[in-house]
Order: structure tokens, then sequence, then C-alpha cells
């Protein structure tokens, strides 16, 4: 996965160092900057609980295989973290405060989890552990207005995202307390139990399909351009979408992205 990510990276990289050194056109219009965004995504699950990776994993009975009441379980706490990579490339169109922007957007090991702990977990010593954890390659358009005061820029757009998913998992630990349980979660025949050294912690792994993504958003930013040629700044997207792993079902997302941006100006 990561020579993968590693070779579409510098692919996409080669064709933005060429692309500043050619009269590059996309549909007539001519190219304006490239750059880089780095930073974080929280693409979270709506409501998110233990019937979300049911659905993401097409397993109905999953719950029922690991003796998970997931209506009565006491969510303790939950996680998402989506960092991200983007190389972007901005267009301008016939309004020259206008541009189009595309983006190669890259998520390696997105990871959302929940943490149950309650009476209803007494199997696994009142507490429960579910991670998903998956990669994403997507194509990110958005058309945005630019506002700009001498070297400063305010930027406000709108736009959306579609992602291919793939090398997905999910993994569900606790402490299972009597070995009829092992056996049960090993006669499901789903997903993989694994033992660790440590008395009766275990691991049960369920490989998850690959699966697509799309988002609609609006994004915000503000950016400074130094001598002409190096523009940095922040932005951050808010918008919503779903995942969808061909396995399951789809699911509802809410987007919330910030990240750092770093532009090379082009004359």
């Amino acid at each position: 996965m990561k020579r993968l990510i590693i070779t579409v990276f510098a692919l996409a990289l080669t064709s933005v160092l060429f692309a500043q050194n050619s009269k590059t056109k996309l549909f007539g219009m001519p190219l304006k900057r490239t750059g880089v965004s780095l930073g974080i995504e929280w693409d979270r699950v709506q409501n998110f609980s233990a019937g979300s990776f049911e659905r993401m994993a097409g397993l109905p009975s999953l719950s029922d295989d690991l003796g998970l009441d997931a209506d009565q379980a006491d969510i303790y706490s939950g996680y998402c973290e989506n960092p991200h990579l983007r190389l972007q490339a901005a267009w301008l169109t016939a309004n020259p405060k206008v541009e189009l922007h595309t983006s190669l957007l890259v998520v390696a090991n997105r990871y959302d989890g929940l943490t149950f702990y309650g009476e209803s977990l007494s199997r696994y010593d009142n507490y429960l552990t579910m991670n998903s954890w998956g990669n994403e390659i997507a194509l990110d358009v958005a058309l945005v207005r630019r506002f700009e005061a001498g070297p400063f820029a305010l930027h406000v757009g709108v736009g959306g995202n579609t992602g291919y998913n793939f090398l997905n998992t999910i993994d569900i630990t606790g402490t299972l307390q009597a070995e009829s349980s092992i056996s049960s979660l090993k006669s499901s025949g789903i997903g993989r139990l694994n033992s660790s050294d440590y008395g009766d912690f275990h691991i049960y792994d369920v490989e998850v399909g690959d699966g697509i993504s799309q988002r609609v958003y609006g994004q915000l930013g503000w950016s400074v351009t130094i001598a002409k040629r190096v523009e940095i700044g922040m932005e951050g997207r808010w918008g919503y979408g779903y995942r969808w792993h061909f396995d399951g079902s789809p699911i509802s997302t809410n987007l919330r992205s910030l990240g750092g941006i770093a532009r090379w100006v082009l004359k």
C-alpha cells in the first residue's frame, strides 16, 4: 500500500513539475498555481455505532456473533483520524478572480473507532473496542473565488470529490472471559480470531471489501503570497457525503477538514 501511494504521489508530482515548465491548459483554462496541502480530515460516520461496522462489512449478524447488544451497550468514546495529502492545481477561468481547483487526494490509514463500556459487555470484562482502518485515493474538484488585497487573499468555494477505498479492515478487541465465547467466534466463519500472549485478551480481524466515497463541501481559506511566487496559507472544508464498501451498504458521513497549503504561482 505504501509503495502504491508513493508511486501515485511521484507520478502526480512529476506532472506538476512538468506543468510549471509548459503552457499547460485544461479545457482552455491556463494553469495559474500548483502546490500541496497537508492536514487532517474528520470524515465522521453519522450516528456512529456498532451497526455502522456491520454496514461497512456487510455482516448484519456481527453484533450477535460477538454477543454484543448494540442498542444497550454504552459508547464510552469515539475516534476519527484521517491524515490527508492533496496535490493541487489551480486553473484560471474566464473570470480572473475565479479558479477551478483540481486535486489528487490521498488518505492513508483512515481510522474510525468506538470503545463500548457497560454491563451488557460482561463477556468482555465490561469493555469492547471496534476499529476500522482503510485507505483512499480521490479526485477533488472545486470552484473557488479569490478576494485579494495586496499579497493577502481570502478564498471561498464549493466542491466535491470521488474516491476509491482499498485495503480496509475492522478489528475488534476485548477480554473474553469464557472459552465457549472464543469457540463461538471461531465457528462463525467470519474474519480471523487471533489470541495474544496476555491471557484472555483477543483481537478479532474482519476483512472489508473495496469501495467508493463521495462528498460535497464548502471551503474557506486564506493565504499570503511571498515575492509574487510562493503562496502559503490554510484551507478548511465542511460538507457531507457517504462511504460505500461493495460488500456492505452505504454509510453517511460528515466532512470536516483543515490543512496547510503551499503553492507555486506561475507567471
